[in-house]
């Protein structure tokens, strides 16, 4: 087993008892799931067990992670940062930590981090960060030490694979650290042939193509950077990424991008959603999870079950749901 190190990225100093949460309902559906993820103390006095149920064998397990206002919005139309929406919630500013590490709780158990677009060349700031004196640097991290504690006791690499998927490359940041072969931030790339062209021209690092599920390198043949390329013009074939990301040894995802996450539901792919709901209202055309993707229709639409619901309190709901497609 590979013995993997602390990464000196900065961490929070997160207050067990102060973002602790309540379970108030929990699905019959949950005591029939057989896949254990990783877990510590921490985990479990915070937010209890978090099983999954059978993996699929051709693709990863995909379950995304979002914040919402009571109405459904995931920023503020003034300010877009999307962790406002939390961390603005000034009836519970630990129940807003308490969002931002259960994030951190599910990066954990993933063998991926999906989003879109990927690390800019700048550094990222959010309001979390700011209020623990941190500069996050888009990296993707653990930035709870108990958490990449437990990645670590588990043999696995302290962070999960930063997964950037994107139509072109068009909005990738080549210059941030993480696109150049850093050792502590393991990152791939899955983009269309258009998109290769762009990293053909832009990217300094060492990487290699993967473009066929039944044509993946072994583990020890692959050098620099996955890139996955897939689809036709600008537009990837998220089914056939998949399948290549499952044959690299990717079982369980999580996705942080509110586009992607409605494109996996338009196909059918999206297996959960960790909906945490910050109690604060925002109106007008502010941005909601799916605005920017094609509306499901009265007669074609997905369903949910609701596996689990935890409270911070009267002003913050933190909801598990399971997808449910061909109703």
């Amino acid at each position: 087993m590979h013995k993997y190190e602390r990464t000196p990225f900065p961490k929070i100093p997160y207050d067990t008892e102060k973002i602790k949460l309540t379970r108030i309902f929990e699905s019959p559906s949950l005591t029939s799931f057989p896949t254990e993820n990783i877990s510590c103390e921490k985990t479990e006095q915070v937010y209890g067990p978090l099983n999954f149920p059978e993996l699929p064998k051709d693709r990863p397990y995909l379950f995304a992670s979002m914040v919402l206002s009571v109405d459904g919005k995931i920023a503020f139309e003034d300010d877009p940062e999307g962790p406002l929406i939390a961390q603005l919630n000034k009836m519970d500013p630990d129940g807003g930590a308490a969002d931002f590490w259960l994030l951190n709780m599910l990066r954990m158990v993933s063998d991926g981090s999906m989003g879109c677009g990927g690390p800019a060349d700048v550094k990222e700031k959010s309001e979390t960060a700011k209020m623990f004196g941190v500069d996050f640097e888009g990296s993707g991290g653990l930035f709870d030490q108990d958490l990449e504690d437990a990645r670590l006791a588990a043999g696995l690499h302290p962070v999960p694979w930063g997964i950037i998927t994107s139509l072109d490359g068009s909005e990738i940041g080549f210059n941030h650290p993480a696109l150049n072969n850093h050792p502590l931030l393991p990152v791939m790339v899955t983009t269309s042939p258009n998109g290769m062209d762009r990293i053909k021209s832009k990217c300094r690092a060492e990487y290699f193509v993967v473009e066929d599920p039944e044509k993946v390198p072994a583990p020890e043949k692959r050098k620099g950077m996955p890139v996955i390329i897939t689809g036709e013009g600008s537009m990837p074939d998220a089914g056939v990424t998949m399948k290549i990301l499952k044959k690299m040894g990717i079982n369980k995802i999580l996705i942080e991008g509110p586009t992607y996450t409605h494109h996996l539901m338009q196909l059918g792919m999206l297996d959960e959603m960790f909906l945490n709901y910050s109690c604060v209202y925002v109106g007008g055309k502010a941005l909601s999870l799916g605005m920017r993707g094609e509306s499901f229709t009265s007669k074609n639409h997905p369903h949910t079950e609701m596996l689990s619901i935890h409270t911070h309190g009267p002003h913050f709901f933190y909801l598990r749901h399971k997808m449910i497609y061909n109703q």
